[in-house]
């Protein structure tokens, strides 16, 4: 979504966008078309059928989760990443869009927090269901980052679908509210001091 922005639009990484392996991605892109990929690690693979192989058998989250952006964006992918690259800039103070991951967000704060779906993952639907008590997460290590990306938001915090299935588990309050882009029902902790938004319900692709 926001590629499509205009060009003086600007992207910030947290901690440089090298940390953020673009490159990994364009590899991962040239193995799918047959092509030689300039990567140390993706170069070791005859085959992207083989890499998904290795991905699923490692059970490395990390390099699944590249090669499902890179199957859903498919021949897009290199004119995104190209656009990406050149929408960046090197100081996060001065960008439109901040983007981190939870490790790197580390010290940081946010008017406003997007929080992408990609926590939790040990959980599935069926973890979900009302019949199911909460202290069955074990994964001590995931919770806790969880926390510190949820913990970065200053004035809103824009929920994951997994995270609004958490709270609304938890019997966390529904207030109506209204707010620039979106007026919904969202639940809310009542005591929290910024607003807890549904990323469902969300138009503005906030991060």
């Amino acid at each position: 979504h926001h590629c499509n922005q205009q060009d003086t639009y600007k992207f910030g990484f947290a901690g440089g966008i090298q940390g953020y392996e673009f490159d990994m991605y364009q590899a991962i892109y040239d193995l799918m078309v047959g092509k030689n990929p300039k990567h140390n690690f993706i170069s070791k693979f005859s085959s992207y059928d083989d890499l998904c192989y290795y991905a699923q058998v490692a059970d490395d989250p990390a390099l699944s989760g590249k090669l499902t952006v890179c199957e859903h964006y498919n021949h897009s992918l290199p004119h995104y990443l190209e656009k990406i690259r050149g929408m960046s800039c090197s100081d996060i103070r001065i960008a439109d869009v901040v983007f981190s991951t939870a490790h790197k967000s580390k010290g940081l704060e946010f008017d406003t927090v997007r929080l992408c779906d990609d926590f939790l993952t040990f959980l599935n639907n069926e973890d979900l269901d009302d019949t199911l008590p909460l202290d069955r997460m074990s994964e001590q290590d995931e919770l806790n980052l969880l926390y510190v990306a949820v913990t970065r938001a200053k004035k809103q915090l824009i929920m994951s679908p997994t995270l609004v299935g958490l709270l609304r588990r938890a019997k966390i309050s529904c207030v109506r509210c209204k707010s620039p882009g979106f007026t919904g029902n969202l639940p809310i902790e009542r005591s929290s001091p910024i607003t807890l938004c549904d990323a469902s319900v969300m138009d503005s692709g906030l991060v």
